[in-house]
């Protein structure tokens, strides 16, 4: 009888004790912005300075944050946590008190919206720390606080290396030479301090819930790619035996690791692959490092070409990838300041050499300055005697990053294959010198399709592509495949589209069975059931009619739209957002209108179409 009467007594407190420990109760990001924005004006701000709001353990801060001295010059607080409510604040009161298009492009900014879900604090000068301090000790903390936790530990460890976002803590910061080989005994131990941390607790959230997703992927992806950022760091500054002690085996589903292999497999022998991201750049070093895979190719993540140090490290030889040649010396990017490079001529054409190197003699000459002048808009770049293309950037100056690569192509491109992931936005290169070979796309110097008649990126040899699919690639087990999270939503529409570039080559060949098995090959690895359709097949929806394949058509019509509702739902999304349901629907729905004979579907097309047009504004 005690036994029980202890028993009852403790349930509230074993209640009490498993309560998970949630994210601080504060406003949104959107609605914080939405009051602000009502209120004052900071719409006509120029560089230097920015607004931002920070979120702060105190509440939300309203920041003017100055790039030139890399530091807040107002930092008021707007929303107090411990008032729970908005306070005045010395900005300049807004005329007009109704939201303005522009300032609601603002309040749907998906970056901070994201980071806002995810963070406790965020934004500001040392916001790990305050993450850490009040929430490092505490237990039974919520998935998302778990994962909120993780990435403190890990931006500590990253931001003792350097300032790369500008949220560092200055005095914290490890005073560094150039170039690599540069952390002390003391320096790798405090990294690795705060950087096993983070793997730790990520382990901890992987274990607790492994479906836990963010925009970056799953739990097993998330803590994967943590782990390799670690390898990454330590290669470009440390070396290659101390970015090695990180890798270790179970990192990534099947589906991630057989998508690195085809990436690599996309390339020629002794290729360079440009990548853009996390999840198209650490699944492939971590296949190179760990299995011996294509170490053949050299991986460049376009991002971190704005790291000097990054670029310094490229000129090294490695185990799993071979050197990088430059043009330019390697003194000169271990030490540059620059963050642009402005074109000097609007007319002007030039061999990209010659064009680099007298960037780089302008720069020298003129050390007082934080810029670099460009002498021409159009650069020249030779393949061989024979074959070359011009190519420019979009607007009046080139980013650090992007100068690199330049230097990088015009240097190796004679003599190594380039690439860039085919998820990668490629800067410069005209599209129709773009092939679709694979999952990447390789520079050519010849024009690959006509840009008036092609609904993709890049041109495509429709029977190579089959081949490689057929021979060189893995295509992922989705029994291996619990959850399929968003990250694997992605990487099947860049199958699929790649498999539609392909099937539309065919069709205008008339080679309708290679057509027809390409398409085929699409719905049985990547089938709708798991990975819903998008705009991109609108293109097989409009041949398929031609080819009189109509059931069919109407079929993958269905799922379009589906799809189209699922990416830009009515109800949350931003008017660009809507607006571009609207258009893909719109299209879909003349396609629809003209070929085909389904009631149901002509139903469903008008019925959607004019939501979203109502909607669009």
């Amino acid at each position: 009888m005690r036994t029980g009467i202890l028993l009852f007594l403790l349930l509230p407190a074993l209640a009490i004790a498993q309560k998970e420990v949630q994210m601080p109760d504060y406003p949104s990001y959107q609605q914080v912005m939405t009051k602000f924005l009502t209120d004052y004006d900071i719409m006509n701000l120029a560089y230097p300075e920015e607004f931002r709001l920070t979120k702060n353990p105190d509440g939300w801060h309203a920041v003017l944050w100055n790039y030139e001295k890399e530091d807040a010059t107002k930092n008021e607080i707007f929303w107090s946590r411990s008032k729970n409510k908005y306070v005045e604040v010395p900005f300049k009161p807004a005329a007009v008190k109704e939201i303005t298009p522009d300032e609601q492009a603002v309040i749907n900014d998906n970056m901070n919206i994201t980071y806002d879900d995810m963070s406790p604090y965020n934004f500001y000068r040392g916001w790990y720390k305050d993450v850490i301090n009040e929430f490092g000790e505490q237990k039974n903390l919520s998935d998302t606080m778990l994962n909120a936790l993780a990435r403190a530990y890990a931006n500590h460890a990253s931001n003792l290396l350097g300032d790369q976002f500008g949220l560092s803590v200055k005095s914290e910061i490890f005073s560094l030479s150039v170039g690599q080989n540069v952390l002390s005994e003391d320096q790798l131990k405090a990294f690795r301090l705060w950087h096993d941390k983070s793997l730790e607790t990520y382990k901890i959230l992987l274990a607790k819930n492994p479906a836990f997703a963010t925009f970056i992927g799953d739990a097993l992806n998330i803590y994967s790619n943590e782990v390799m950022a670690g390898y990454l760091y330590l290669l470009f500054y440390s070396n290659e035996t101390e970015a090695r002690k990180e890798l270790r085996p179970g990192l990534y589903d099947d589906f991630i690791l057989k998508t690195a292999r085809n990436y690599l497999n996309s390339c020629d022998k002794n290729a360079i692959l440009f990548t853009s991201g996390d999840n198209d750049t650490y699944p492939l070093l971590y296949v190179q490092a760990f299995e011996k895979f294509r170490t053949d190719v050299t991986i460049v993540n376009m991002s971190l070409l704005g790291i000097p140090r990054y670029i310094s490290h490229l000129f090294e030889k490695y185990s799993t990838q071979p050197a990088v040649e430059f043009s330019i010396a390697r003194d000169y990017w271990n030490n540059s300041s620059n963050g642009y490079y402005y074109i000097l001529s609007e007319t002007d054409s030039m061999n990209a050499i010659t064009a680099l190197n007298m960037t780089v003699t302008d720069d020298l000459s003129n050390e007082g300055r934080d810029y670099a002048l460009y002498p021409a808009r159009h650069t020249v770049l030779k393949f061989n005697n024979k074959d070359s293309i011009s190519i420019f950037p979009r607007e009046n100056y080139i980013y650090l990053n992007h100068f690199a690569m330049l230097d990088i192509i015009a240097s190796n491109i004679p003599k190594r294959p380039v690439y860039f992931t085919i998820t990668s936005q490629v800067p410069m290169i005209p599209t129709d010198y773009l092939l679709v070979d694979g999952m990447a796309y390789k520079v050519v110097p010849y024009r690959t399709n006509d840009l008036a008649d092609n609904f993709y990126s890049g041109g495509v040899d429709p029977e190579r592509l089959l081949e490689k699919l057929k021979n060189d690639f893995q295509m992922p087990d989705l029994t291996k495949l619990p959850v399929a999270g968003e990250h694997h939503q992605l990487f099947s529409y860049s199958y699929r589209m790649i498999m539609y570039q392909a099937f539309v080559e065919f069709v205008k060949k008339s080679d309708t069975a290679h057509a027809m098995e390409m398409l085929d090959m699409s719905e049985q690895f990547f089938p709708y059931r798991i990975f819903h359709a998008n705009a991109s097949a609108i293109p097989i929806v409009q041949y398929l009619y031609k080819l009189g394949e109509h059931s069919r058509a109407d079929k993958i019509s269905f799922e379009i739209i589906s799809g189209i509702i699922k990416e830009y739902p009515v109800e949350n999304s931003s008017a660009s957002d809507i607006q571009m349901g609207y258009s893909m629907l719109a299209y879909l729905e003349k396609l629809i209108t003209e070929n085909s004979t389904d009631l149901k579907l002509h139903q469903l097309i008008k019925e959607k179409t004019e939501l979203y047009r109502s909607k669009a504004k």
